[in-house]
């Protein structure tokens, strides 16, 4: 079990598939819903106070998410306490819809062609994705679920040049060149 803090509000807490054998849970069974599931989470994180020696309240309002390892063993955990806004006395809602776009640029309409293929072959590793053309070149913004977006990026450099994975880019991909697909 690894607990690392990212900030003063967000927890990773990454678990083996020993540690989770030996917290009697899978990734198939997590659900707030169950008691089982809420169990684990307090005990990781009063793990997580032990470990960081910080005072982590379970009784804040906190956004839980659980992802399966990339490299297949386990998962991670991610643990954010929504922050006060120190102006209204509110709790700010943070939501994570999608990870960046990765851009790739294809130089010929063989790569283009080449590429319905990977996106049939890699369809569980993206939530969707944008095709255009500036006339000469073929660019595609293709949104990876958040553990997926180096295998994508590996993935696409075969056929095209990787070239950012950034929503400003996207944007102007967006404004200036023709959606094809």
């Amino acid at each position: 079990m690894k607990i690392k803090a990212q900030n003063d509000y967000r927890i990773m807490v990454e678990l083996s598939d020993e540690d989770m054998t030996m917290l009697d849970i899978t990734y198939e069974e997590m659900d707030y819903s169950n008691i089982e599931t809420r169990r684990v989470i307090w005990t990781l994180l009063d793990e997580a106070r032990r470990v960081l020696g910080k005072d982590i309240n379970p009784a804040e309002k906190m956004l839980i998410e659980a992802v399966p390892n990339p490299s297949g063993d386990g998962c991670i955990l991610y643990f954010t306490v929504m922050p006060f806004d120190d102006k209204s006395s509110q709790r700010k809602l943070i939501m994570k819809k999608e990870s960046q776009p990765v851009i790739c640029t294809f130089f010929d309409a063989d790569s283009v062609v080449c590429l319905k293929k990977i996106l049939e072959n890699a369809s569980d590793s993206y939530t969707r994705y944008e095709l255009f053309s500036d006339g000469e070149n073929y660019r595609l913004l293709i949104y990876p679920k958040i553990s997926e977006t180096p295998a994508i990026s590996n993935l696409l450099c075969e056929y095209g040049e990787t070239i950012c994975e950034n929503a400003v880019e996207a944007a102007r991909t967006r404004e200036y060149w023709k959606k094809i697909l």
